[in-house]
């Protein structure tokens, strides 16, 4: 549910969007891929065991030539997040050295080019390359859980949001992985 909130809040505010590669990225298809990614990074970083999966930072941010003003508005963004959702102060300084430590790898400096976009493009033969990878398949099981817990005809329980461990965030991330 965290990585949720921070998405709402990184992809409505007005700082980021004024970045039109960032604005692209935001109004993409590309939100539940992002989620998922950003899950596991968070979960991979803080010790559990997930893995990330997804490019190197340097490869799938630079290209957005995200300024060192963007990158102050979304860790302010992702403090603001951590504190509404009730961690405490250790936890919210340890979360932020840990996507703090990014910033090299994310923000562009005065005079370094902008790389190409290396988004992945998978060949081959197995069902993930032929489906176009993380975001697509992302977005299906986001779409698929959201069509089974507004179907009345299929009882899942979850719990209210905040509230316990079986929510619909987790249930997305779930079945993605």
């Amino acid at each position: 549910a965290l990585v949720d909130k921070c998405m709402d809040r990184w992809m409505a505010d007005a700082t980021l969007n004024e970045n039109a590669a960032v604005r692209t990225w935001h109004s993409s298809i590309k939100r539940s891929g992002f989620k998922y990614l950003s899950t596991q990074l968070i979960c991979e970083r803080t010790g559990g065991p997930q893995q990330y999966t997804g490019l190197p930072m340097s490869l799938a941010h630079k290209h957005l030539d995200i300024s060192g003003k963007e990158w102050e508005v979304f860790m302010e963004l992702f403090r603001a997040v951590c504190q509404q959702s009730g961690c405490n102060e250790s936890t919210i300084q340890e979360l932020c050295s840990l996507i703090g430590s990014m910033e090299k790898d994310c923000v562009r400096q005065p005079g370094e080019p902008i790389p190409e976009n290396h988004s992945r493009l998978f060949h081959g033969k197995s069902f993930f390359a032929r489906a176009g990878g993380v975001y697509p398949l992302s977005l299906f099981c986001h779409r698929l859980v959201d069509a089974l817990l507004a179907d009345v005809r299929v009882d899942i329980p979850v719990d209210e949001e905040g509230k316990g461990s079986r929510n619909e965030s987790g249930l997305i991330y779930l079945f993605t992985e």
